[in-house]
């Protein structure tokens, strides 16, 4: 784990993450209205509140996955890999590099996760008069975590299967198309959105709630399959 800290803690990368901070913190500005002035805020509190809430959500699960299909990517780069084949003395080194590395990419997934949190309700507590509903924040929170470390597990098995840069981008491919498509009809109608966000959380704002549209022992079975999958691979090739 110290190299993969080291690894992960290098100049660029922190310039990385610091713009995304900064794209994060830019979004809750402009979608809290908070330029528009204190009076102009309480005067319309419901309305402005109910689209923060729900801007502000959405602005936090992106900021959130880029960050960690990010390090997915970063953590699979061919230079990452060299670092590791320096210490491996015998076969099963393999899956202990791998196992630590996957843990050491949770720790900084949950990390990541709590301090965008932190950061979004501190913002809607300070600069705005809008109404923190925890149970929302709470419910969120959960399935984000989840949706976060399936796309690290997606991430970190394709760049094993297919180790190039260009692969990494396919998670976020995924992304994009599942955002593009929340609405329920439409998923329930097609069978490959259906599949796809009945084995990987992505969180839809529906009647005035959030939902999904899968059941948490799914979701946990994919990822089960997922990491066993990418650890296997791992262990299978001849390099890492």
């Amino acid at each position: 784990m110290r190299l993969d800290w080291r690894y992960l803690f290098h100049k660029t990368t922190i310039w990385i993450v610091f713009g995304f901070l900064l794209v994060f913190l830019g979004s809750l500005v402009y979608s809290s209205n908070v330029l528009y002035g204190w009076t102009e805020m309480d005067m319309r509190r419901v309305e402005y509140g109910l689209m923060y809430q729900i801007e502000s959500i959405q602005i936090l699960k992106f900021v959130y996955l880029m960050l960690v299909i990010f390090i997915g990517i970063l953590m699979n780069t061919e230079s990452h890999r060299n670092l590791a084949k320096y210490i491996i003395v015998h076969q099963t080194m393999k899956l202990k590099i791998h196992i630590a590395s996957t843990l050491f990419q949770w720790i900084i997934a949950t990390v990541l996760l709590l301090f965008l949190i932190t950061g979004l309700v501190a913002f809607e507590v300070v600069f705005t008069p809008y109404h923190v509903d925890s149970s929302e924040i709470i419910f969120i929170s959960g399935w984000l975590y989840l949706q976060g470390v399936i796309y690290l597990a997606l991430t970190n098995l394709l760049l094993i299967a297919l180790p190039h840069l260009m692969v990494g981008l396919l998670p976020i491919i995924l992304y994009w198309l599942m955002e593009m498509n929340t609405n329920q009809d439409v998923i329930s109608s097609h069978i490959l959105w259906s599949w796809m966000y009945r084995h990987i959380p992505n969180p839809l704002y529906e009647q005035d709630h959030w939902i999904v549209l899968g059941e948490w022992e799914t979701y946990l079975i994919f990822l089960l399959i997922s990491l066993l999958l990418g650890a296997f691979l791992q262990v299978r090739k001849d390099i890492l």
